[in-house]
């Protein structure tokens, strides 16, 4: 029981890490096209993924759902 609570932690602060990271990359990053943030999010779910598919029993694939959804990046305005 101790080794499977230990295992936990460590795999939350994994996931704590891995988020605080995109976040802070992402406010550095703030003019970063969609290939970049989409590389990044990939750095992250690779990270969160599989700990996460071990909780709630997902066979894997996208993370997201979103596997075969392609993104248009909106306009942005010119200051």
């Amino acid at each position: 029981y101790k080794r499977r609570v230990h295992g936990e932690a460590e795999e939350k602060r994994e996931i704590m890490a891995a988020a605080k990271d995109g976040w802070a990359w992402l406010e550095d990053h703030h003019d970063a096209d969609l290939a970049e943030i989409k590389a990044k999010r990939k750095e992250v779910e690779d990270i969160c993924a599989p700990i996460m598919s071990k909780y709630y029993g997902q066979g894997g694939g996208d993370f997201w759902g979103d596997d075969d959804e392609e993104y248009e990046e909106e306009p942005r305005d010119e200051l």
